[in-house]
C-alpha cells in the first residue's frame, strides 16, 4: 500500500487494531495506536472499540477503562457496543454492580442498548440464579431500568419446579408473579410418538419377524382407537410426566394374552380400570415405626414421643395404615404399616 504511494486511513488502522487484539496481540495493536496518532491520524470509536474489546478479552480491564476515559477526555463519546463490550466482561467476572452502573449510564446519556447489550446482561442470569443474591439484585434493577428503553427484552425461565418463582427475593418475584406461564401437558401426538418408541417391536430383533409385523399392525391399530386415546388421557391428567406413563405401561404390557402373544384394548382399559379402583394398592410400602426411627439420622434430633406423636398423626389421617389387623392388637411401633398415598392422590390434592 505504502509502496505504490497509498496513504492508511482511520480505518486502515482500525482494521489492523481490532485483527490484532481480538488475537491477544495487544503489542501490535498499542504500536499501529502510536503510530496513527503519530500520523495526525486520529482514532475514532470503532478504533478506540477495538482497543477496549482486545484488553477485556485478557481481562485487563484497568487499561480497558483507561481507554474508556481517554476517549472520553478526547471528545469522542462511546457508542451502545463500547459499552456493551464492557459490560459483557463485567458480567463475564461476576460484578453485577458495574455492569448495572454501565447499564444506566448508557440510559442517562440516552445511548439506546439493543438486544446485543441485553443479551449480554441476561445470559449470565441463568446458572444458580434462585440461589445468587447479586443475580437477583441485578435482575430486579434492569427492570426497573429498562421501562425507560424502547428495545424490549423478554426474560425467559424454565424450571422443573413448580414453586420456582417462590425462591426469588420477594422484589424479583413481585414481578413474575402474574407473568408466569405454565408449559401444558404434551399433544396427543407426542405421546403417541414416545408409545410407539417403547412399544413397538424391532423388526431386526430376536423375534420371528412375522410375529413382530403383525405385533405392530395390531398395536398400531389399538393406538389409533379413539377409545385408547381417552384411556390414556383420562390417565394422564393426573401426571403426564414419562416416569407416570411408565408406570401405567409396565402392568398394562404385563397383563398381554400369553397365548396369542399380542396386546389389545381390554388390556390399557382393564389396566386404568384397576388404578381408578385401586390407586393405594400401587405405592404400597411395608415398614414398622421402629425400624424407621432407628435407620433416619434426622429423627435422632426429636424425643422418641415427639416422633411416635407425629407417626401416630399419619395414622389418624390415613396417609398410612397397619399393613393388616394384627397390627390393631400389638404396640404402635412394633405394627407394620403401608403408605396410603399415590401420586395421583398427590397430584388432585395440589390441583384442589
Amino acid at each position: 500500500m505504502l509502496n505504490k504511494g497509498l496513504s492508511p486511513s482511520v480505518i486502515t488502522y482500525t482494521v489492523l487494531i481490532h485483527a490484532h487484539a481480538a488475537k491477544g496481540r495487544l503489542e501490535l495493536a498499542y504500536m499501529y495506536f502510536s503510530e496513527m496518532q503519530e500520523k495526525r491520524i486520529w482514532p475514532n470509536v470503532v478504533t478506540y472499540n477495538a482497543l477496549i474489546n482486545g484488553l477485556c478479552k485478557v481481562m485487563r480491564m484497568d487499561q480497558a477503562y483507561e481507554y474508556f476515559t481517554e476517549m472520553e477526555d478526547k471528545g469522542i463519546a462511546p457508542n451502545k457496543y463500547t459499552y456493551t463490550i464492557l459490560i459483557n466482561e463485567n458480567c463475564n467476572m461476576g460484578n453485577w454492580k458495574e455492569a448495572l452502573r454501565l447499564y444506566k449510564q448508557m440510559l442517562d446519556r440516552e445511548i439506546e442498548p439493543d438486544s446485543c447489550t441485553h443479551s449480554a446482561l441476561f445470559k449470565h442470569l441463568d446458572k444458580d440464579f434462585q440461589l445468587h443474591a447479586g443475580k437477583q439484585r441485578l435482575l430486579y434493577s434492569l427492570l426497573d431500568a429498562m421501562q425507560s428503553v424502547t428495545s424490549q427484552a423478554v426474560v425467559i425461565g424454565v424450571s422443573s419446579r413448580l414453586d420456582a418463582d417462590m425462591l426469588l427475593d420477594k422484589r424479583v418475584r413481585s414481578r413474575f408473579s402474574h407473568r408466569k406461564p405454565l408449559f401444558l401437558p404434551p399433544a396427543y401426538e407426542d405421546i403417541q410418538r414416545l408409545l410407539e418408541h417403547i412399544l413397538l417391536l424391532p423388526t431386526d430383533s430376536s423375534f420371528p419377524p412375522d410375529y413382530a409385523i403383525v405385533f405392530n399392525a395390531k398395536l398400531q391399530t389399538i393406538l389409533a382407537d379413539k377409545r385408547f386415546k381417552e384411556i390414556v388421557n383420562t390417565y394422564l391428567n393426573l401426571d403426564s410426566t414419562v416416569k407416570h406413563l411408565l408406570r401405567y405401561l409396565f402392568p398394562a404390557v404385563s397383563d398381554m394374552d400369553l397365548e396369542s402373544g399380542m396386546l389389545s384394548l381390554e388390556n390399557f382399559k382393564t389396566t386404568l380400570s384397576n388404578i381408578q379402583r385401586h390407586p393405594k394398592l400401587k405405592c404400597i410400602k411395608v415398614a414398622e415405626y421402629k425400624s424407621i426411627h432407628d435407620s433416619v439420622k434426622t429423627a435422632d434430633h426429636f424425643a422418641r414421643n415427639v416422633c411416635l406423636r407425629a407417626f401416630e398423626h399419619l395414622l389418624q389421617r390415613e396417609l398410612i395404615g397397619f399393613a393388616d389387623n394384627r397390627g390393631r392388637n400389638q404396640s404402635v411401633e412394633f405394627s407394620p404399616v403401608k403408605l396410603l398415598v399415590s401420586s395421583p392422590n398427590v397430584m388432585n390434592y395440589i390441583r384442589g
